[in-house]
């Protein structure tokens, strides 16, 4: 017994139905991307866990020593098994607390900036009592993240790196035609 034409276009149709789903995932990711990075975990007191994108796996570390009130700037590369590796120093003052040997790597004083380079520390995990006076940050690529937007004054942070997925939306681009330059549009979401 066959189906009349009203029963026929009633039925749900697989092919309809698969093929709007397709539509509608060829618009998601003509939008966005499922990529893998490489992230620094910054777990605070209150377990609160945040993550900052480093996709040259590089980051500096910096603060204001408290004994010397200059700055100091420890630069970090993640290694293939998430290690944390201090691979240099700089800082602009001699005194307590900072090193004036090779310390494992090679001491140099550029124009008053001291450098150790050639360090290969390696660290699964670093922790830091958070304090508003040695100004703690972050940089990545050059953009600076102060760590007391992670925790309260006075209470310790853990960082390490993970590795995790994530949906990144892509970037639109604008044709200027007066200097004939395509600019990126500056949202871009992790």
């Amino acid at each position: 017994m066959g189906l009349s034409n009203a029963q026929y276009f009633m039925k749900p149709r697989w092919e309809i139905i698969v093929i709007i789903f397709m539509v509608i995932l060829a618009g998601f990711f003509s939008k966005y991307r499922i990529v893998h990075g490489v992230y620094l975990s910054i777990v605070n007191a209150d377990k609160m866990e945040f993550f900052l994108p480093v996709p040259d796996r590089k980051f500096t570390l910096s603060f204001t020593h408290s004994v010397q009130k200059t700055p100091v700037y420890e630069m970090y590369f993640i290694d293939g098994d998430n290690n944390l590796v201090l691979k240099e120093t700089r800082y602009y003052s001699l005194g307590v607390g900072l090193p004036f040997t090779d310390e494992n790597g090679h001491f140099s004083n550029e124009n008053g900036e001291f450098r150790i380079t050639g360090l290969n520390r390696k660290f699964s995990s670093i922790s830091i009592m958070v304090s508003p006076i040695p100004v703690h940050e972050i940089i990545i690529d050059g953009k600076k993240y102060p760590l007391l937007s992670f925790t309260k004054p006075e209470e310790s942070i853990n960082i390490k790196a993970v590795e995790k997925w994530h949906l990144k939306r892509l970037k639109k681009t604008t044709n200027v035609q007066s200097k004939g330059v395509e600019m990126p549009d500056e949202r871009e979401r992790f």
